[in-house]
């Protein structure tokens, strides 16, 4: 089960509400709910929104970070967890990729500077989106050091990235800093402010260190939607 599967059970049980009701508010069935939370079903960030809004609680509140770490912080996960796919790395027909061309896309891998590697990978296009993003605008990022381990997110696994330069909500972005692109957790403090969360880049500690920076000193190059870990 991942993290943000506990909080929406956690939360829905504080609320008094059971899966049902919950789905009804939200016009999905009760097994969806049920999937949800034992972290069978992957949700994206409308989803949350959604489920926040009913539940009448951000579910991406940074407080929850603070309460589950005098707890059990190792318990943290990244919101979206999914199983790690093989890059491509032959060409494909080009006969293949004509036919297809309109449904099925290659999605290219990058380093933090965006420059793409060579590999890629083939995901389905729907309604001119992959995961509800614009096609043109997603890649694939390896993450190169340990700075977000307190999310469970280490060195070598797999960000799946919504290319922009807008703060589009709280959550995991790739930036730009004195000349240095790296990832972080940022939320929003105020019309001037983020509050940036991070760990040691070599370690693989559950602890997090807190900053806070002028957003005119940061440069907001992509944001993380979801992960894809490291398989052994």
């Amino acid at each position: 089960m991942s993290r943000i599967s506990d909080n929406i059970k956690n939360l829905r049980i504080k609320k008094g509400m059971t899966q049902k009701q919950l789905g009804k508010a939200l016009g999905v069935s009760e097994n969806y709910i049920n999937e949800v939370e034992i972290g069978k079903k992957v949700i994206n960030d409308k989803i949350i929104e959604k489920i926040s809004k009913v539940l009448g609680e951000d579910l991406n509140d940074i407080n929850m970070y603070f309460e589950d770490s005098k707890d059990e912080v190792k318990d943290e996960k990244p919101k979206v967890i999914v199983k790690k796919a093989k890059p491509i790395e032959e060409p494909v027909n080009e006969a293949f990729t004509s036919a297809f061309s309109q449904v099925i896309k290659d999605i290219p891998y990058v380093n933090y500077d965006l420059k793409q590697t060579g590999e890629k990978i083939l995901l389905p296009i729907i309604s001119n989106k992959i995961d509800g993003y614009p096609h043109d605008k997603v890649c694939y990022l390896k993450i190169k050091d340990n700075s977000l381990s307190f999310l469970r997110i280490l060195k070598n696994d797999i960000a799946f990235c919504f290319i922009s330069k807008e703060f589009t909500g709280n959550g995991v972005y790739l930036i730009e800093e004195n000349d240095e692109n790296r990832l972080i957790q940022i939320r929003e403090l105020d019309k001037e402010k983020y509050l940036m969360l991070f760990s040691d880049q070599d370690s693989l500690s559950s602890l997090f260190k807190i900053e806070t920076i002028h957003k005119n000193n940061i440069t907001i190059l992509a944001k993380v939607v979801k992960i894809e870990f490291k398989m052994a």
